[in-house]
């Protein structure tokens, strides 16, 4: 189920409500994989609540990430191969496409005249509502200036630590469970940094002392 949602994740156009969406998707065939792992309450919200948290704790006692954790993963790791990677005959005709009519393109657009725009015979957006743009995720988890950062990476793993670092404030801000993948990873970290750093100062100390003896 996770893999075939997952599978082109790369090409979606991501937003909050569309990861709060794909969440709540899950949950529901869960619970149904799992309905005899829960007792079903009278009160359908204590029922609703009380399985999310089950869920929940499972995932983060085995490090498994919800799956709109992976596709948010594969979003930023497919960005990263766009703006780096080339073919055979060194062209990149993705990027040449998502680079032409990017954020600071129609941000330029909207400041013209609408009417002067159909004369010059530019694109005019004619579908009314709410429009996502497939930048726009990355903009609002890095922010503005996205391509400088990623261009600052080495390469694709170092992008990747950042872009998880990044996705984790933005699932902390909007109040979406962490990726526990990720914050078992965090905890490691610190628990070896701070080891590191007891080790020093024993070092340190072990120094001090002989020198006093000498």
């Amino acid at each position: 189920m996770v893999t075939t949602g997952v599978f082109g994740a790369g090409e979606y156009t991501l937003s909050y409500s569309m990861l709060k969406t794909i969440r709540v998707w899950e949950l529901h065939y869960l619970r149904k994989v799992l309905r005899r792992t829960f007792k079903w309450s009278a009160d359908r919200v204590k029922y609703m609540k009380d399985s999310t948290k089950a869920i929940d704790k499972a995932r983060q006692r085995h490090n498994t990430p919800h799956m709109f954790h992976r596709i948010a993963s594969t979003y930023m790791k497919n960005w990263y191969r766009v703006q780096n990677w080339k073919d055979n005959n060194g062209n990149n005709y993705t990027k040449e496409l998502r680079d032409h009519k990017d954020h600071r393109w129609w941000e330029g657009v909207r400041k013209e005249n609408i009417n002067k725009r159909r004369r010059e015979g530019g694109c005019v957006r004619t579908r009314p509502g709410m429009m996502y743009g497939t930048e726009d995720f990355i903009r609002k988890v890095v922010g503005e200036e996205w391509k400088e950062e990623m261009q600052q990476c080495k390469n694709e793993e170092e992008w990747m630590r950042k872009a998880e670092e990044e996705l984790d404030k933005y699932y902390k801000e909007r109040k979406l469970p962490g990726n526990p993948k990720y914050e078992q990873k965090k905890k490691e970290k610190e628990a070896y940094e701070k080891k590191k750093k007891d080790e020093e100062e024993k070092q340190k100390e072990t120094k001090t002392r002989k020198r006093g003896r000498s």
